[in-house]
């Protein structure tokens, strides 16, 4: 089939279907993924294709992954601000960026951070008191904040995430429709306001990488003394001195890594309380998991294949913090039958993979026992929260550790209850990461059982 056959989205003249995306993003996606595995789609000025077949995911980020970029529409999202970012970058420039980022993120590093984790997520909540009520998101975000400063910077933490908090806000504002289609040259509101934070946010960089090299490079840790996490900022300044990097691919990862290790973990711990929330019996299996380890929960208990795991795996599903994956192909491919042009930008919908009822039953419901039970797809990409391939998340070990130890942590001790006037089924929209449209509000409740 060539590429006139691939099924069109019926859509408005001249902005196409961005209206319909703007208006009802999820609804939007699902009746266009109704129509067929692979549709050609118009925003504006970009005519993406949706591609909503694990299996053609499955070719497009592992089997035939080196057929495939990121596609242009998140490096110029980027721009200004993180373009030589690992999330965009191509080619060697990728390999060498990744390969200078992967010691903070090894199994035996990321395996180190479990007791600090546990500690942080303790001092968290000793601030809670019995019936508080807490904005969700707002909470996770300030939890998730100090794991990540803790895991990754020695110091120096604190100005750099105050200059990120500002830059994501302009950001998310970037992301939203229909601002993610317009070029960031426009003069925009929204552009400008992003510019402003970008300069900010240099100018904390600049001063954070002065500082490390005034203080100089002591020796580096040995895997076997290293007791805590790697400090990012030192090992990319000093990969710079070494000629390994450039002081301008040290900025963007420090932005990636700022953005990207905060940003999804809050979004996945906050949608995993309030699964919990409204789903009374697995709070109830959580609780006697949790009670039966004898020590602090640790790296081995709760594993994967414990219910806390479970926990975390279903409210990715569910709530996938990066709901879109974006591709496109460096030469003509063939697609679920459909030819696809070089160049063609395939939008991947996480989310909507993830609810699809050809994979999953009862694919709305919070249902933490299909993994236990094996009731999940045997097709490989029908569950990607990270992405899959080579460009697989780098940060997935440590936002599992992450979320399975703080969701674990906080089940010793307490239970959340929706807040009065709170809804049980929120609106989502379309940020940097996926987000409710109006804050979640939970009441805390001290274990008593």
């Amino acid at each position: 089939m060539s590429e006139s056959d691939v099924p069109a989205v019926d859509g408005l003249p001249v902005v196409g279907n961005a209206v319909g995306m703007v208006r009802d993003p999820w609804g939007f996606t699902e009746r266009a993924a109704a129509q067929g595995d692979v549709v050609r789609m118009r925003m504006l000025r970009r005519e993406p294709y949706l591609v909503t077949h694990p299996d053609a995911v499955r070719r497009i980020l592992l089997t035939d992954s080196e057929r495939y970029r990121k596609a242009d529409v998140l490096s110029e999202s980027l721009a200004g601000i993180a373009d030589t970012a690992v999330i965009a970058a191509e080619g060697d420039r990728w390999r060498r960026i990744r390969s200078a980022l992967e010691p903070a993120f090894d199994a035996r590093t990321v395996s180190n951070l479990a007791e600090g984790v546990v500690a942080e997520t303790e001092r968290h909540v000793d601030g809670w008191a019995d019936g508080q009520r807490i904005d969700a998101g707002r909470e996770a975000r300030a939890l998730t904040g100090s794991l990540l400063g803790a895991a990754l910077f020695d110091d120096g933490y604190d100005a750099l995430s105050a200059a990120t908090d500002g830059l994501v806000a302009a950001m998310a504002d970037r992301f939203e429709m229909p601002a993610l289609f317009v070029p960031d040259w426009v003069p925009t509101r929204t552009n400008r306001r992003f510019d402003a934070a970008a300069d900010r946010f240099e100018r904390a960089v600049d001063r954070a990488m002065a500082d490390q090299r005034a203080e100089g490079n002591d020796p580096r840790p040995t895997d076997e003394s290293r007791s805590a996490g790697l400090d990012v900022l030192e090992t990319l300044v000093t990969a710079a001195e070494e000629g390994r990097l450039s002081d301008r691919e040290v900025k963007d990862q420090l932005f990636t890594l700022l953005f990207a290790g905060h940003g999804p973990a809050a979004t996945g711990l906050e949608f995993a309380w309030f699964s919990l929330a409204t789903t009374p019996a697995a709070a109830d299996e959580l609780a006697r998991e949790v009670d039966e380890l004898e020590d602090e929960p640790s790296l081995a208990a709760p594993g994967p294949d414990s219910y806390v795991a479970s926990v975390v795996d279903e409210t990715l599903r569910l709530y996938p913090p990066v709901f879109e994956l974006w591709r496109e192909p460096t030469e003509d491919v063939t697609l679920r039958g459909y030819e696809v042009p070089a160049g063609t930008e395939l939008m991947l919908p996480t989310y909507t993979i993830h609810r699809d009822e050809r994979w999953w039953d009862e694919p709305e419901t919070f249902r933490p026992e299909r993994w236990a039970e094996g009731d999940v797809p045997a097709r490989e990409c029908a569950y990607v929260p990270f992405g899959a391939g080579p460009r697989t998340c780098i940060g997935r070990r440590l936002a599992t550790l992450q979320l399975r130890l703080a969701v674990a942590t906080i089940a010793r001790r307490y239970r959340f209850e929706l807040a009065p006037g709170q809804s049980p089924d929120p609106d989502l929209g379309l940020s940097t990461t996926l987000s409710p449209s109006d804050p979640i509000e939970l009441v805390v409740r001290e274990r008593s059982d």
